[in-house]
């Protein structure tokens, strides 16, 4: 199926060269674009018999390989996934609905149309409906917010209702380290500083025994979020300095990765002298409060340390 080699080809890309896993992959890559024109040839005429997970699972492929092909009439396979989903939305699930924006934003194709829709099918407000907002578990939730800011699909009422439903739950240990770094990022990323929700959160990453599950990525876009919306919480801030501070080494941290805490740190106002002699150490790019820029633990160093105690 179309959704298995597009697993395939993403998964695979995380093998090393010459493994097997890359030959697979190059083996694919030569051959996706042909493949899935073919299906989306083949599929497009024939939407209107696809189930709603048939639907969210062909947008979810085309997605993860990055191929957005136009069939025989001109129009892109988004377009006709929208014109099928939009109709039929009251018979996709959380996952159906989650799947399908998270499709439509990371393949980078705009229908605001979609989105608005999805949002008012989400928003229904009845006990009896197994669809609305209720029945989102969190990697769908989160999914779908970051669909919405990567999409920039402005939809306030959504953002609310999703903040306030966040909120209700008594803790949120059922939210991993993706799901928690995805929602922050999503309101941040659109412009929505719910005070409630990112103390919630902060409240509960400062709960945590430990942040050893938490990629890099994930701290950084925590940080990143924090500062952006411009909400003070020194003692998260304290905790993701102090974790990234222990590790023996930040190999793991792309220059973006620590350009973006180091910039976080430095918007937030929030001095870590140890933080900053890690991400020195480790050659990161921080940018000073004079946007002197350090790529080396030598290179301007008296005045980073001057910067980063204030």
């Amino acid at each position: 199926t179309a959704l298995s080699i597009a697993k395939i080809w993403k998964s695979t890309g995380r093998g090393a060269r010459g493994s097997y896993h890359q030959f697979l992959r190059d083996t694919i890559k030569d051959k996706r674009f042909d493949m899935f024109q073919t299906v989306a040839d083949a599929a497009a005429p024939n939407l209107a018999e696809f189930e709603p997970r048939y639907l969210s699972n062909l947008a979810y492929a085309y997605a993860l390989v990055e191929c957005m092909p136009r069939v025989r009439d001109g129009s892109t396979i988004f377009g006709h996934l929208a014109g099928k989903t939009i109709p039929s939305l009251d018979k996709f699930n959380a996952q159906d609905m989650s799947n399908t924006v998270w499709a439509f934003a990371k393949a980078g194709t705009s229908h605001s149309l979609l989105f608005v829709e999805v949002a008012s099918r989400i928003l229904i407000d009845d006990d009896d409906d197994i669809n609305g907002i209720r029945s989102f578990k969190p990697q769908e939730l989160s999914n779908t917010m970051w669909a919405y800011a990567k999409a920039e699909e402005s939809h306030p009422r959504l953002f609310d209702a999703v903040a306030r439903h966040i909120i209700s739950h008594d803790d949120l240990h059922a939210f991993d380290p993706q799901c928690v770094s995805n929602t922050v990022w999503a309101f941040a990323k659109a412009s929505v500083p719910h005070y409630p929700l990112f103390r919630k959160v902060a409240n509960h990453i400062d709960s945590l025994d430990d942040l050893v599950a938490f990629e890099p990525q994930h701290l950084s876009n925590i940080v990143w979020a924090y500062a952006r919306v411009k909400i003070s919480q020194p003692y998260l801030f304290g905790k993701v300095a102090d974790h990234i501070a222990s590790l023996p080494n930040l190999e793991e941290f792309t220059e973006q990765d620590m350009q973006n805490i180091g910039r976080a740190f430095e918007k937030a106002r929030v001095s870590h002298p140890r933080l900053y002699a890690k991400l020195v150490e480790a050659g990161g790019v921080i940018h000073t409060t004079d946007r002197k820029r350090v790529s080396s633990p030598l290179q301007d160093h008296a005045s980073l340390r001057e910067w980063w105690r204030e």
